[in-house]
């Protein structure tokens, strides 16, 4: 066999990230907390950078301080952490978990949102799925589930149901007991009527929302928000929370030096260090002007949903907001990545003024929150002798003009944390 070594020119385009680039990119993504330890960190290694005075976490609010942890008695997200202390984990690892955490809502659940969230793609398929494996082992049973039915199958094996009847059917067969088809169960698992029913009564003994044990209330729990908006008659503003971290500016004595004056070692040192000031207020100005205008569009698209609610948000997706603002949408990602805003004393996670949308009869455009909204009033006014079936949800919500399958109200019914026919009614 023969090699032979060649010489080819090849042209080809790929991206290079500066360090200014890479470092305005990090700091749009962080949070107001992630952003704090950030400039913290860069506080003890830049001599150049100095704290404005009154600035930062010491900032004295009002009586009502909406940026601070609204409740101090133990929330689900606290209960979460607290367990993860006790793990053995790579750092690597922890932090995975514990942003996982975040996507957990009050009902228990890990919300689809998490997927979404840029943070992950720095883990592979494998940590992924070891990571949600801890969070759904962590007390209470069930948590961390992302759909009813594992919900109820880690609380069947969490009481040591592995081979139940009732595993079979959380799994498969939610759907025949909701409809009440317990003849078909019967056959299908070879099993008396008496079995089906004394598995169903199991099933029903389980918790189907088992983080709402941590909330007595509706306050928000254990959580800084980044933004805040405010109602006043009809007009709507909002402000950032960069009281969360320090305000920071390059130092007068430094920057008053004449390089010149300086030998060689300490010119290069203040030098350098002066470069990487200027990229870090540079990339907070960035950041400041990005979820600025990111904030203004929400607040102009979704302005109904501050006045009547999920009823009035609009269908909404990255490329709108990113086409207005004349930047990728991987930016606006960034911009909305693990951010948090809070109004009327409610935390609202940014990604959810990103409803998806639903074709009306009509071809108008209806969020996917709107159906939701639709889906709780058909339940709120339901006969509770004989709760509405997925299917019967799907038809109801179809004389409104809007066509969603029966798959897609599970879907939603899920997410709201409305329990299944077969909950709302008492067998």
């Amino acid at each position: 066999m023969k090699l032979d070594m060649n010489l080819v020119l090849e042209q080809k385009q790929e991206l290079v990230l500066t360090p200014a680039l890479k470092l305005s990119l990090d700091i749009l993504q962080d949070n107001s907390l992630e952003l704090k330890e950030r400039i913290e960190k860069e506080l003890l290694e830049n001599p150049i950078l100095e704290v404005r005075e009154g600035s930062g976490p010491s900032r004295n609010f009002s009586s009502y301080a909406p940026w601070d942890r609204l409740e101090d008695k133990l929330s689900l997200k606290e209960h979460l952490i607290d367990q993860l202390s006790y793990l053995e984990l790579e750092d690597r690892e922890d932090r995975l978990l514990r942003r996982l955490v975040e996507y957990v809502n009050r009902q228990g659940y890990l919300v689809e949102e998490f997927i979404k969230d840029v943070y992950f793609h720095n883990y592979n398929k494998e940590e992924l799925d070891k990571a949600i494996w801890y969070l759904q082992h962590f007390s209470p049973a069930g948590v961390g589930a992302r759909n009813l039915s594992e919900c109820l199958i880690l609380q069947l094996r969490n009481q040591g149901h592995d081979t139940s009847i009732a595993l079979d059917i959380v799994t498969d067969d939610l759907e025949d007991v909701a409809a009440h088809r317990l003849d078909k169960l019967a056959k299908k698992y070879g099993s008396t009527m008496e079995e089906i029913e004394e598995a169903i009564r199991l099933i029903q003994s389980l918790d189907p929302k088992p983080g709402l044990a941590f909330h007595k209330d509706d306050g928000p729990h254990g959580q800084i928000a980044d933004i805040r908006v405010e109602k006043i008659d009809d007009i709507l503003s909002f402000d950032l929370n960069e009281g969360v971290y320090p305000d920071v500016y390059l130092s007068p004595y430094y920057s008053s030096l004449s390089l010149d004056e300086l030998d060689d070692r300490s010119r290069i040192y203040i030098s350098d260090k002066t470069k990487r000031a200027n990229l870090l207020l540079e990339a907070l100005a960035q950041r400041r002007r990005t979820i600025s205008g990111v904030m203004e569009l929400i607040l102009e698209i979704q302005r109904e949903f501050f006045f009547h609610g999920d009823k009035g948000m609009a269908p909404l997706n990255l490329l709108d907001i990113s086409e207005k603002m004349g930047c990728h949408e991987s930016t606006i990602s960034r911009a909305i990545n693990g951010k948090f805003l809070l109004f009327e004393n409610q935390l609202y996670s940014l990604s959810y003024f990103f409803p998806s949308a639903l074709e009306g009869a009509d071809g108008r455009l209806v969020s996917s929150l709107y159906v939701k909204s639709l889906i709780e009033d058909l339940v709120l006014n339901e006969d509770k002798s004989s709760p509405l079936s997925d299917e019967a949800l799907s038809r109801e919500v179809a004389k409104k003009g809007i066509k969603v399958a029966r798959r897609t109200v599970a879907k939603y019914r899920e997410e709201i944390g409305i329990l299944s026919s077969v909950f709302r009614k008492n067998f």
